[in-house]
């Protein structure tokens, strides 16, 4: 990704970054490398970069915390590990990069995310960047050779899909190549129009759950609706999914996340409230409701479980609460009871208690289902918030 707009002298956006890049460094542990040096170029043994810093030497800083993390969790949206290294770095504004071992980085200019996110008011500007540079690495663009714009737009492409998945709004999505892109084609990159309309593709195949690959930006059909009920070989008769109405909807590895609405990121606001953080393994992201009612605590509100085929499910997992801290713990809302439906239409009650530990809830036997929505009916209001948090969420197959 490339950016077209900044008005800056080369040597004072080189100078700031590297005072930026220097100043901003977190503790690391021993085996990270502060500064390193990469040697960019087309000869043997030298690294290859898609887009950015084309040739020569390039001073590398660690990354900080933010950068990485949200490396990691574009990754595990997917249900893929932290295989890249992330580095700040004085290029353009972010670059993929190949070393000669095969190794992969992304690289990204911290004074060029500060301001695209301050311009775009988002923090999804920051995931829209890095969501691209994944997707040129995924694409293998750095190891086969491929034009330019096609290869830009299947990168727009998955960076729209993924931010889809991670419960972004469509202006989320666009808010970043908003700023940043060209109106008119370059010989590197297509005209803005362009890229926003390969970036609004992925994002709605994103929402809708569609497996569609980056290179099928074009000619997309319509999603037919389906029947109003499913039967499967055993018998059963499902309801159809009530994914549609879901405000964002993120894939774990075939289970479908859904949530009627969440918080959105904005202001002091830096954590990502959407339905990803009900999976992403960590305790410092929280699924949280987004009814903009202060005294509401979320009543109403639900999340999908769609596992897209007929399972035989036992129970659940569930971590109740905002986990990030025991303030935050307290000061949000959590949940006092949940009322599940399976596809099947069978329906219960269950009860959670007001802790910091993970609770099973286990079923008094196994259901055959397509989904299963967990619909908040009563919820504790936190110290200062009425906004309802779960940490996370697992079913658990028979």
């Amino acid at each position: 990704m490339k950016t077209f707009r900044s008005g800056r002298p080369a040597m004072v956006l080189l100078l700031a970054t590297l005072i930026a890049a220097g100043v901003a460094l977190q503790p690391m542990d021993a085996t990270a490398q502060q500064v390193k040096t990469l040697q960019i170029g087309k000869n043997k043994g030298t690294a290859s970069s898609f887009h950015g810093q084309t040739n020569g030497r390039l001073r590398t800083f660690a990354s900080d915390d933010e950068a990485r993390g949200v490396v990691k969790r574009i990754l595990a949206s997917m249900g893929l590990p932290l295989r890249f290294e992330v580095r700040a770095a004085a290029v353009g504004n972010a670059a993929a990069i190949l070393q000669p071992d095969g190794s992969r980085l992304i690289l990204y200019n911290t004074l060029f995310i500060d301001e695209i996110r301050a311009r775009t008011g988002r923090y999804w500007s920051l995931i829209s960047i890095m969501a691209h540079e994944i997707g040129h690495h995924l694409a293998f663009h750095l190891a086969k050779n491929i034009e330019d714009h096609e290869a830009e737009l299947e990168a727009d492409y998955f960076s729209g899909y993924i931010l889809a998945k991670m419960g972004a709004s469509k202006d989320d999505a666009l808010s970043a190549m908003n700023e940043l892109a060209a109106e008119e084609a370059t010989k590197t990159h297509p005209a803005k129009v362009e890229r926003l309309q390969a970036i609004a593709a992925g994002w709605k195949n994103g929402r809708s759950g569609s497996k569609a690959q980056p290179d099928q930006v074009a000619g997309l059909q319509r999603r037919v609706p389906g029947p109003e009920t499913n039967r499967t070989r055993r018998g059963l008769t499902h309801q159809p999914s009530p994914k549609q109405s879901a405000d964002a909807c993120a894939d774990n590895l075939g289970t479908l996340y859904c949530v009627s609405s969440y918080l959105p990121t904005s202001g002091i606001n830096r954590s990502d409230y959407g339905p990803a953080s009900l999976f992403d393994g960590s305790d410092k992201t929280a699924w949280v409701e987004g009814r903009t009612a202060k005294r509401d605590d979320g009543i109403g509100e639900w999340i999908l479980l769609d596992w897209q085929s007929e399972r035989r499910i036992k129970g659940f997992r569930l971590k109740n609460g905002y986990w990030k801290s025991r303030r935050l713990f307290r000061a949000n809302g959590r949940v006092r009871k949940l009322r599940v439906r399976f596809s099947t239409g069978r329906m219960m009650d269950v009860s959670l208690s007001d802790s910091a530990s993970e609770q099973r809830l286990s079923l008094p036997s196994p259901v055959r289902a397509m989904w299963a929505q967990l619909e908040i009916v009563d919820a504790k209001r936190g110290t200062k918030y009425s906004d309802t948090a779960v940490t996370d969420l697992r079913v658990e197959f028979d």
